[in-house]
């Protein structure tokens, strides 16, 4: 008896359907007003810079501190978000609401 064919994709059979697929055009969608953080980091971002020439590595930093209080920040003066804990996986445990 003989087996049975297995099927297989390969690069090549993958690239053959593309091929006799009509392609689809992509609608261009409208591109993404920037955040609040986007519009400081590029005011801020080029004032520090002239302000501390070679430090250009640490500006980033500097500028998620200066983000933390700017009045800009909407979140500012609120805490972190609470962590998630996950469950230990592997555990044999089930959950309460179980």
């Amino acid at each position: 008896m003989p087996k049975a064919a297995s099927i297989k994709s390969s690069k090549s059979s993958k690239q053959a359907v593309r091929a006799t697929k009509p392609a689809v055009a992509k609608v261009e969608k409208p591109k993404r007003e920037p955040s609040a953080y986007n519009l400081f980091c590029k005011k801020h971002m080029k004032e520090w810079i002239a302000a501390h020439p070679g430090r250009a590595k640490e500006a980033m930093a500097h500028m998620a501190l200066l983000w933390k209080d700017a009045p800009e920040n909407p979140n500012r003066g609120k805490g972190p978000k609470a962590k998630r804990i996950k469950p230990a996986s592997g555990s044999s445990e089930l959950p309460s609401d179980y």
